[in-house]
């Protein structure tokens, strides 16, 4: 299986998004090597969330 990097870019996505891209996420077949989530300045807890 090739590995590949995720890269998903964030803006006050909040508890709610993140639950449920969490969710999909782990129930994906393929999972990348490496998962790098770039935050733009968020005002809310999506940098916490995230972490």
């Amino acid at each position: 299986m090739p590995s590949f990097t995720l890269i998903v870019p964030t803006y006050n996505a909040g508890t709610a998004r993140w639950n449920e891209w969490f969710h999909a996420f782990q129930k994906q077949t393929n999972q990348p090597s490496q998962l790098i989530i770039i935050d733009s300045s968020s005002t809310d807890d999506t940098r916490n969330i995230a972490s």
